[in-house]
């Protein structure tokens, strides 16, 4: 927004120059400008917050590898959308979520922050966070869940144009309730030649992280991140003992120290 009332000050002073070449009052012309920038400051605000095309960021705390991963988080949120019913001035929210434990989910809060077209961030004239949450649920264990539209999630502000979520509370089938506590921990790759990478890529189909077992959860050569009593990949469907005996970082070492003699030899 500072750029386009600097903008819009910058031809009003050099319609005030031009004005002066042909003998016309400077001032009187950068005055003029000055009145009308914020008219078509006004202008361009309304058409930004009409703008459809809404930002939605996702925290679910159970992500790529390279993004940070939440060792003890039980699902994935693994998309959402927002969408504005213009007749009723509403704006909705719906998630798709994924159950990665050996248990039935039946509620999930979120913590929500949301924001203005103009990026301001919007209180929603309540203390404390903005709670939303998924009752009355029920996700089997390793399968997904979406709301569809007969029961979307309706936001308090129906000017907000971008969102941020985070898991805060799951229940499940037997009572017990897991509250999130973020611990994430960042997943990086060694520093690898990338004709070594490429090597690898031809060994397991795209393959971004080599496979990984930690005590909390594994990482598949495929990228996807599994809860540590899971055998199945959510992601590429392989079971993890296949995809370890293909690609483990301790297996993968011979091939780069091959590949990385014969780039030498070369």
């Amino acid at each position: 927004m500072e750029a386009y009332i600097i903008f819009l000050m910058l031809i009003s002073i050099l319609a005030g120059f031009l004005a002066h070449s042909k003998g016309r009052s400077f001032l009187g012309w950068c005055l003029l400008g000055l009145i009308i920038n914020p008219i078509i400051v006004c202008i361009i605000l309304a058409f930004l917050s009409s703008r459809k095309d809404y930002e939605v960021k996702v925290y679910s705390y159970v992500a790529n590898a390279k993004e940070g991963i939440d060792v003890n988080s039980p699902i994935c949120l693994e998309s959402c959308s927002l969408f504005t019913n213009n007749e009723h001035d509403r704006t909705g929210l719906i998630l798709n979520i994924r159950n990665l434990s050996d248990r039935v989910i039946t509620a999930v809060d979120f913590i929500c922050e949301g924001y203005s077209s103009s990026d301001s961030k919007l209180t929603f004239n309540i203390e404390g966070d903005y709670i939303i949450k998924l009752d009355n649920i029920s996700i089997d264990p390793y399968s997904t869940y979406s709301n569809d539209r007969t029961s979307i999630i309706e936001l308090l502000d129906p000017s907000i144009a971008r969102i941020t979520l985070t898991v805060h509370e799951i229940t499940f089938d037997d009572g017990s309730i897991f509250i999130n506590e973020p611990c994430i921990e960042k997943v990086k790759e060694d520093e690898i030649p990338s004709y070594a990478i490429a090597l690898a890529r031809k060994h397991v189909n795209n393959a971004r992280v080599f496979g990984e077992d930690h005590e909390h959860y594994w990482i598949c050569p495929c990228g996807g991140v599994n809860l540590k009593n899971t055998h199945i990949c959510y992601r590429c469907k392989k079971e993890k003992d296949e995809t370890f005996k293909v690609m483990t970082r301790d297996n993968f070492r011979p091939i780069w120290r091959l590949a990385k003699e014969q780039g030498e030899t070369k």
